[in-house]
């Protein structure tokens, strides 16, 4: 019997093309063929796709505001818990294992940060497609 994958997406530099700065997260530019690689996934089902971002707790809702105006309603959102100081690639364990827990441990990760991807892998096992930025895709 094969598992159904599940897709796990970061938000900057992978679903955006660019770096937030000073809580502006509004206006980021979109990552297009990343984008529509989860959109896609999506459309096939909603239920299989995540996004995780470092950002912090108190950007949840501008986060998801951003998200569905640029066509994508995750079934699961993670941000970085309050207070949570950690280093990214530390954080990102526990947000992939976190979505282990609700979709499954068949999962791919999309992330540009290679060190998210390689301390992922090494902690979990779980394979990523490392996304490397090439500027504004619009």
């Amino acid at each position: 019997m094969t598992l159904e994958a599940a897709y796990i997406f970061d938000v900057d530099g992978t679903l955006t093309s660019e770096e937030f700065f000073n809580d502006q997260v509004s206006d980021l530019a979109v990552n297009t063929p990343i984008m529509s690689i989860a959109q896609s996934l999506m459309r096939g089902n909603r239920e299989r796709v995540a996004v995780v971002t470092a950002r912090p707790f108190y950007l949840l809702q501008d986060t998801r505001k951003w998200l569905n105006k640029n066509g994508l309603n995750p079934h699961v959102l993670m941000t970085r818990k309050p207070g949570d100081i950690r280093e990214d690639h530390d954080v990102r364990v526990d947000q992939v294992q976190a979505v282990m827990e609700v979709l499954g441990e068949n999962v791919v990760l999309f992330d540009d940060k290679l060190t998210n991807c390689l301390n992922v892998y090494a902690k979990l096992k779980v394979p990523y497609i490392h996304v490397r930025r090439y500027g504004n895709f619009n």
